[in-house]
């Protein structure tokens, strides 16, 4: 069962690590060179980003966030920390996770994710999620996809 923990400064070490991974860094590559770097984006807008460390049975496998974007909409966004977790249903159960955290919130009617147009192991879990490509809100960059709440 995937469960979520709100991020805390002890997380900051290991979200650094899975940064560096990969499988990660692919998609998730926002130019921190250093921890004190990751430190500082994973410490912002606290007001309108509640950031979660991913955990299965206890253990932390990945990060999620959602971000409060206005309008009664929310974004969404998240990673696994480990390769061999790809392609096993996990995305879509933490991705379940944190719908279901923002739905229980009650402040947003939709949300919404951006995956990078190549990512299609991301685009395929958000489909078997529900999300649905809004062709009007993407481009060269973004994969812009929606569902309500």
């Amino acid at each position: 069962m995937i469960s979520l923990r709100t991020l805390n400064e002890n997380d900051f070490p290991m979200i650094w690590h899975w940064l560096q991974r990969p499988h990660v860094k692919q998609w998730w590559d926002d130019g921190q060179t250093c921890l004190e770097e990751v430190v500082q984006t994973f410490s912002d807008e606290p007001d309108t980003i509640q950031r979660y460390i991913l955990e299965m049975d206890g253990a932390a496998m990945g990060y999620g966030q959602i971000c409060a974007l206005g309008g009664g909409r929310v974004g969404i966004d998240l990673f696994l920390a480990h390769v061999e977790w790809l392609s096993k249903g996990i995305g879509q159960a933490s991705l379940r996770a944190l719908l279901a955290e923002a739905k229980a919130q009650g402040h947003a009617r939709t949300a919404t994710i951006d995956p990078h147009p190549d990512n299609d192991r991301a685009i395929a879990c958000y489909e078997k999620v529900g999300f649905v490509f809004q062709p009007d809100e993407s481009n060269d960059s973004v994969h812009f996809m929606a569902q309500a709440l």
